[in-house]
């Protein structure tokens, strides 16, 4: 019996399903699908590693990487040769439109909204997995200015615990490279806003977001589009 296939998350849905050539060849096209549109979204749009938006879809690097290069030649096709591009109508369940992300709210809210932002550290860098970081770095802000900051030692929790013990702590955002299903739907549940796909320096990284340059990138969780595997995978 064959494996049921694999679901993608897609947690957004395109506002324009076509986009028009004047000087291409009548009726010709290209069509993306909602996979390809959600990858050129997570990594050229938000930012996103390719191993964070992987994360994020709930499929692996190297799928990210397949769907990711397939969406991008089929741009170039339309852009090259004057062709249009259409964008796949998805016939499955919808999302409800409350658990979508939000591309409607400006940075600048999203971003006064923050009084207290939390960072997994690993030295003076972002840890890569945030369940495992042995200290965290806990930063007060104010009208999106560091008032403060302070490097704690990580609670002892057990696992997808730590996000409500960083929430209780009054955080209200915090910054990660990489983060699993279980701690993005435990930081929505406590609406604390989620900046994934950031590594460097914790402090850099922190004003990257507080000047507005990044934002919020993996709110929704368990009720975003869900599309069947491709035969290819």
């Amino acid at each position: 019996m064959p494996r049921p296939p694999k679901e993608r998350r897609i947690c957004m849905q395109p506002r324009s399903r076509r986009f028009h050539s004047e000087t291409g060849v009548e009726n010709e096209s290209i069509l993306l699908n909602l996979d390809e549109l959600e990858t050129i979204r997570l990594l050229d749009l938000v930012g996103l590693s390719q191993e964070a938006a992987g994360d994020q879809m709930q499929v692996g690097r190297a799928t990210v990487q397949r769907i990711y290069e397939e969406a991008r030649r089929k741009i170039a096709d339309a852009l090259i040769y004057g062709k249009s591009i259409e964008i796949e109508n998805e016939r499955r369940s919808r999302p409800r439109d409350e658990d979508l992300i939000d591309l409607d709210e400006t940075t600048e809210d999203v971003v006064k909204s923050i009084t207290k932002l939390c960072v997994p550290l690993s030295g003076d860098d972002i840890h890569p997995r945030f369940g495992l970081a042995s200290h965290l770095k806990i930063f007060e802000i104010r009208d999106r200015t560091i008032v403060s900051s302070t490097v704690i030692e990580a609670p002892l929790h057990q696992h997808g615990e730590l996000p409500g013990i960083v929430a209780r702590l009054g955080v209200d955002a915090v910054i990660v490279h990489t983060l699993g299903q279980i701690g993005i739907d435990r930081f929505n549940q406590f609406n604390v806003s989620i900046y994934s796909g950031l590594k460097g320096n914790a402090d850099e990284a922190v004003q990257e977001v507080l000047s507005g340059k990044v934002r919020p990138n993996a709110r929704a969780s368990g009720h975003c589009l869900h599309t069947s595997k491709r035969k290819r995978d």
